[in-house]
């Protein structure tokens, strides 16, 4: 058994931006976490907890529906533990295990939905 002191962090930065898709969010996840072996469960190396910052959370460019495609989807990991890969063909979920998020965001550009913040502590 691991003790709490011994656990390391990895660290990721996903810099938002008002051309920020549901694409590149996937991408930069996928892409930073290992996949574990016949699970289907995505997470940091044995041993370690991710902690994943995103810098400018409000900025993606809200849709001709008034959602924000980038924010429904960490939404989504909050209210799931994971995703559906719309990039493969039996669009299967994706579970993530052993994950934390951090975000921040300046001045409102756009106004962060309810269904997000309920998930964060704010200061």
């Amino acid at each position: 058994m691991i003790s709490d002191q011994e656990i390391k962090k990895s660290n990721l930065t996903i810099n938002f931006s008002a051309q920020t898709s549901v694409n590149d969010l996937q991408n930069q996840m996928e892409g930073f976490l290992s996949q574990r072996i016949k699970t289907g469960v995505f997470g940091p190396p044995e041993g370690k907890k991710a902690i994943i910052f995103i810098d400018d959370i409000n900025l993606p460019e809200i849709e001709t529906y008034g959602a924000q495609p980038p924010i429904e989807l960490i939404r989504q990991w909050f209210d799931y533990k994971g995703w559906f890969n719309l990039q493969s063909e039996d669009k299967e979920f994706i579970k993530f295990d052993r994950i934390q998020f951090t975000g921040c965001f300046g001045p409102l550009r756009n106004i962060m939905t309810n269904r997000l913040v309920r998930h964060f502590s704010q200061l």
